[in-house]
């Protein structure tokens, strides 16, 4: 599975690929995690259950319809949870910052 990420994409910056972990402010753990969710390496059910024979079913804990591989959990659960709450977030934020422009009343 390693590379594979890589493989699947046509354009890539590789000058910008690693600089959130050049200049960020990850720590190890997060970092790891990151990489390997990247590397598509996390150990899913689907990993487990294809690859290593040790898991009972290749289906997502979360929902139980669809393979937990990594792209579901990402792009399913994480898109809509942390992804959406960011996302909302900074609209807020805009929204607040027109309306103070425009002289509304905000609170």
């Amino acid at each position: 599975m390693h590379g594979q990420h890589v493989r699947e994409k046509e354009d890539i910056d590789w000058d910008g690929t690693w600089q959130w972990i050049a200049k960020g402010d990850l720590k190890g753990c997060p970092e790891a995690l990151m990489c390997s969710a990247q590397e598509q390496a996390l150990r899913t059910n689907y990993t487990r259950f294809h690859i290593d024979h040790t898991a009972e079913s290749p289906l997502c804990r979360m929902c139980g319809s669809k393979g937990e591989t990594v792209a579901h959990v990402v792009s399913g659960k994480l898109a809509q949870t942390e992804y959406k709450g960011r996302h909302d977030n900074v609209a807020r934020y805009i929204h607040w910052q027109l309306c103070g422009t425009c002289g509304l009343t905000v609170r």
